[in-house]
C-alpha cells in the first residue's frame, strides 16, 4: 500500500500551518479571506509599506530571492464595497482605472477565471512603473468581494516567466471566509 500526502500540517506554538508540498504553497488566513501562498517567501509587515492611496495593506510577502535589484511579492489591499459588484465586474472597473490613471501602463491581458470555491473572477496582467527611477514590473491583479468588503490580491514580479499560470493559480485560490 502507497501512501501520498499532498499537503500536511505543522503545528507551532499553537498554530496549524498548512502546507502544499506538491505546489510550495502555504495557507494564509488573513481577515476573512484566505490564499494560498509560496512557503518560501518572507512575511512583510504592512506598516512598513507605503500608505495606499486608497484602501489599506492587510498583508504582504516578498520572495527571498533579488531579482534585478526586486523582490518579487504579493500584496493584499481592503477596501469598502460602495457599488455592490461582483468580483468580475470590480476587477472589470478596475482595468479602465488603471489604464487611466498609471504612468508607462500597459495592459497585456485580461483572463477569465474560476476562484477555486467556484466564483467566477479576472486576472489583469500589465506592466507599470511605478515612478522614473523604478524598473518597469509586471503585475497580475484579481480581487474578491466578500460582503461589503473589496480584497485585491496584486503579484509583482522583476522576470517575465514564459508563463504566468503559477501565479494566476495562487490569485485562483483567493477565497472569503
Amino acid at each position: 500500500c502507497i501512501l501520498m500526502l499532498s499537503s500536511c500540517s505543522l503545528i507551532s506554538n499553537d498554530d496549524v500551518v498548512q502546507i502544499d508540498e506538491e505546489s510550495g504553497l502555504v495557507l494564509q488566513n488573513i481577515e476573512n479571506i484566505s490564499i494560498w501562498v509560496p512557503s518560501n517567501w518572507n512575511t512583510i509587515s504592512p506598516s512598513s509599506l507605503p500608505v495606499p492611496k486608497s484602501g489599506e495593506v492587510i498583508f504582504a510577502m516578498a520572495s527571498k530571492e533579488e531579482r534585478q535589484g526586486y523582490l518579487n511579492n504579493i500584496v493584499i489591499l481592503k477596501s469598502q464595497n460602495s457599488l455592490s459588484e461582483s468580483s468580475l465586474s470590480l476587477m472589470k472597473n478596475s482595468a479602465n482605472f488603471l489604464g487611466t490613471q498609471l504612468q508607462s501602463f500597459r495592459l497585456l491581458s485580461e483572463e477569465d477565471i474560476s476562484f477555486n470555491d467556484a466564483e467566477k473572477g479576472l486576472v489583469l496582467t500589465f506592466e507599470w512603473k511605478y515612478n522614473s527611477q523604478t524598473p518597469l514590473v509586471t503585475y497580475l491583479q484579481t480581487a474578491r468581494v466578500c460582503g461589503d468588503i473589496n480584497y485585491f490580491a496584486t503579484i509583482s514580479l522583476a522576470e517575465k516567466p514564459e508563463s504566468y499560470d503559477r501565479y494566476v493559480s495562487v490569485l485562483r485560490t483567493l477565497e472569503c471566509q
